[in-house]
């Protein structure tokens, strides 16, 4: 009688090779979830950069669409700096769909805005002190770098701070 030796074939897989497997099998997952969150994470941040940019822009657009009177009352008072949306000549705005639409992007995206208006270059209309060309420049950031006083603190990395300006003269835009 032959005795049959089953030493040289496998027919399955041992349990160290299974615990290897699934080992493997859940690094590579965890690896994917990662990348895929960061991802994620990004294309969120990345919107909020956008979504900055057009209310920066949206804003710049309704303050140059307001006469200069509004936006400058008092020429004492220049230069008017880290006004809130509050403050500004956003406020006498006739659209309210645009104002709301603003207000409620902002508020959507954890965003804030500051208004500054400066005399350019010491053109005043002489005679009567009113200004003849202004300087606005929009920030819109994430609200957390806005102090109490709305003035803003230093942006650190992955911070949200878009900057934009326009010149504005009495009766036209962009001397």
């Amino acid at each position: 009688m032959r005795l049959l030796s089953h030493r040289g074939s496998r027919t399955g897989s041992t349990l160290v090779e299974s615990l290897v497997a699934i080992a493997l099998l859940a690094f590579a997952v965890a690896f994917v979830s990662t990348a895929f969150s960061s991802y994620v994470d990004m294309k969120r941040e990345s919107v909020r950069v956008t979504e900055a940019s057009r209310l920066a822009s949206q804003l710049l657009e309704v303050l140059r669409s307001t006469p200069l009177d509004y936006i400058v009352p008092d020429p004492a008072a220049l230069p008017l700096s880290n006004l809130t949306l509050a403050q500004s000549s956003i406020e006498q705005t006739e659209d309210l769909r645009t104002k709301e639409n603003i207000y409620s992007r902002l508020a959507e995206y954890d965003l804030d805005a500051s208004i500054t208006v400066e005399l350019f270059q010491g053109r005043s209309i002489p005679g009567d002190g009113r200004p003849q060309t202004v300087r606005l420049c929009v920030i819109v950031a994430d609200q957390k770098l806005f102090n109490s006083d709305h003035s803003l603190k230093e942006p650190k990395i992955n911070d949200i701070a878009v900057f934009m300006g326009t010149l504005m003269t009495r009766g036209s835009i962009n001397p």
